[in-house]
């Protein structure tokens, strides 16, 4: 995690002993490293610091793998896994400058000591919370000068919402069309509903005179209503076979 231009510049306008903590804090987390990566890290920031505080034991190989190995365990832990591997550097580059109170000594409990003293460092909560403060208020100056550099662009815009409102109900009704599109008959259906129709019509043109019910003569038999639908509906089949 990198910061961006704008972010950059806000670090710049904060004080050093702010800035550090913002500049730390964007960094690769310890738990983003491979294991390697980490331990390779670990022994250069272990020499670093023993020779930093005048060690004399400080090229003691033993020494450096052991707190190195220590280090690396306490680092994988979730307390503090989540810390990025430069602030794990900064914390002890404060640590070896007594900003975490006197130490007797380069050893695994005294920087264990550092790293907790560095999560619970009030000027890092500080310093996190003026860079945020900056970030919110360079955001919210670009909506203020936006809103007031292009008043009718606002204005566009609250039209176009307005309009989306408006065509809410039109969708509503295209979605109906469509769902009644979808219950329209079949063109059989339609070939029925036509044929019932014709019966009636040949019906009052030439019914065949008969108490037992309304029949016409069809290819010279005499047929009901039903009968009359069943054999156009039985052309109509076959002639959509061929």
């Amino acid at each position: 995690m990198s910061l961006t231009v704008i972010e950059k510049n806000i670090v710049e306008t904060l004080p050093q002993t702010q800035s550090m903590f913002v500049k730390a804090k964007f960094s690769l987390t310890i738990k983003s490293h491979t294991d390697f990566d980490l331990e390779v890290k670990i022994t250069d920031l272990v020499q670093l610091i023993l020779t930093e505080s005048g060690v004399k034991d400080q090229k003691d190989v033993s020494v450096i793998k052991f707190i190195s190995a220590r280090l690396f365990d306490d680092l994988k832990t979730p307390k503090f896994n989540h810390l990025t591997f430069e602030e794990v550097k900064l914390s002890l580059h404060l640590g070896v400058r007594h900003e975490y109170g006197q130490y007797m000594g380069i050893n695994v409990s005294t920087i264990h000591f550092w790293l907790k003293s560095f999560i619970l460092d009030k000027n890092r909560e500080l310093a996190i919370k003026e860079f945020n403060k900056k970030l919110d208020e360079q955001e919210h100056g670009k909506t203020n000068k936006l809103e007031k550099a292009n008043p009718e662009g606002q204005k566009k815009i609250i039209e176009a919402l307005k309009n989306i409102i408006k065509e809410v109900p039109a969708e509503q009704e295209v979605k109906k069309k469509l769902v009644n599109m979808g219950k329209q008959k079949s063109p059989r259906d339609m070939y029925i509903q036509k044929c019932f129709a014709e019966f009636d019509t040949l019906h009052n043109q030439r019914a065949l005179r008969t108490k037992s019910g309304r029949y016409i003569l069809y290819e010279e038999k005499p047929v009901d209503q039903v009968e009359y639908v069943e054999l156009k509906l039985k052309e109509y089949d076959n002639s959509n076979l061929k």
